[in-house]
């Protein structure tokens, strides 16, 4: 059994673990400048970058949607995008996401940053800081500039947003079906940070604006550096580019592309919050069950198939001795559907074809049939007429 002793370091040990957070080099420091900082050896053999998309070609996608999704930060699980609103207890390789991102687009790591979801109209660093930052004049201040005082420095008030009054984010996403695979996957295209109106956040009620869209692919690379806190095992920190990448957030949608203008639920459903939620789950469960949906639109498709065939469908066969073909018992059911045994002569249909022998004149080619990732390839290897030109599109 454990003493109190025991007890005592494991705790303590457990709060120093909690407190390092996974600074790199931490055991290898010899100062505390050196703590968080990587040797020129270390980064010579780590190839630490955000896993590459697979290119993914249209016709691969059998089904799409685009969605826009509000991620609420006061949520439990979203805490990690939030903290640390306070960086100056915290080591330097923690950051909230927000001042990940204005940091990479300050230092122009980060370029695709734009003022709607649509990535149109593209933002410069001075449009951005309008959107950040305000400066303004009391009453007070104006009174004093009309009578004549120039010092009024006490009566300028500057408003400045950071991490502190971010209170979500906005992400747009595309959800689709990749038929080469076979699976549902979610590929996210923006982030905007919301946060009061700079012009109005002295207000009882602000309101509540994205500040910028990113597009996310230009901000891979800054957001796999950055390190969110990892509750769980803090020698593993979760990269944002991992989180976000992963879902590890939860969010509702708030619109969706329709033939509407993608107008959002609340142009629809008004003034009802409740109603609002449900018509999000019910866009959400569309999506997730679209797999189930599609495995029903197959075995409908065979099942039209096989009731407009006419005559005698072959729908099962048990063999009982696979090497004696001639006991092969078949379930049949005619056009009405009546069900017919029958022990076939296939055997005798065998042996009377599988000499076959083509019409001299006919043309006889060769090939190889495989298939690639789900599609089918044939290679010609013999009987094709020999092909002109020094390259394919000759």
């Amino acid at each position: 059994m454990m003493n109190k002793r025991n007890i005592g370091i494991l705790i303590l040990a457990f709060m120093l673990f909690q407190t390092t957070f996974s600074q790199s080099n931490l055991l290898n420091a010899k100062r505390p400048s050196d703590i968080g900082k990587k040797t020129a050896e270390q980064k010579a053999v780590d190839n630490d970058r955000p896993l590459d998309y697979g290119y993914v070609d249209d016709r691969d996608i059998l089904w799409s949607k685009v969605v826009w999704e509000y991620i609420d930060l006061n949520e439990r699980i979203n805490l990690p995008l939030y903290y640390p609103v306070d960086t100056t207890t915290v080591a330097g390789n923690r950051r909230s996401l927000f001042d990940t991102l204005l940091g990479g687009i300050k230092n122009d790591k980060i370029t695709e940053v734009y003022d709607d979801s649509y990535f149109t109209a593209k933002l410069t660093k001075a449009e951005i800081n309008s959107k950040l930052y305000r400066v303004d004049t009391t009453e007070a201040g104006i009174d004093e500039l009309n009578a004549g005082n120039t010092n009024i420095e006490e009566y300028i008030d500057r408003i400045t947003l950071t991490s502190q009054d971010i209170e979500g984010y906005k992400f747009k996403g595309l959800w689709y079906f990749d038929k080469r695979q076979a699976e549902m996957k979610y590929r996210l295209l923006g982030i905007a940070p919301v946060a009061p109106d700079v012009n109005t956040i002295d207000q009882d009620t602000p309101d509540l604006v994205p500040l910028f869209w990113v597009f996310f692919p230009d901000a891979r690379n800054v957001l796999h550096e950055a390190k969110a806190f990892n509750n769980e095992n803090s020698s593993i920190p979760f990269s944002f580019d991992h989180i976000l990448n992963a879902r590890r957030f939860h969010g509702y949608i708030y619109k969706e592309e329709n033939v509407q203008g993608d107008r959002a639920i609340t142009e629809y459903v008004s003034q009802n919050s409740l109603m609002q939620l449900l018509e999000s789950d019910r866009i959400k469960d569309k999506i997730t069950q679209l797999p189930q949906k599609a495995l029903q639109w197959g075995k409908d498709m065979i099942q039209g198939f096989i009731n407009g065939i006419k005559g005698i469908i072959i729908r099962n066969y048990i063999m009982s001795d696979i090497n004696d073909v001639r006991n092969t018992i078949y379930t049949c059911y005619d056009k009405s559907g009546n069900e017919i045994y029958d022990i076939m002569g296939t055997y005798q249909n065998i042996q009377r074809n599988k000499h076959f022998q083509p019409d001299p004149d006919w043309l006889q080619v060769k090939t190889i049939d495989m298939h690639t990732g789900g599609e089918p390839l044939r290679v010609i290897t013999e009987g094709f007429p020999e092909l002109k030109g020094d390259s394919v599109l000759e």
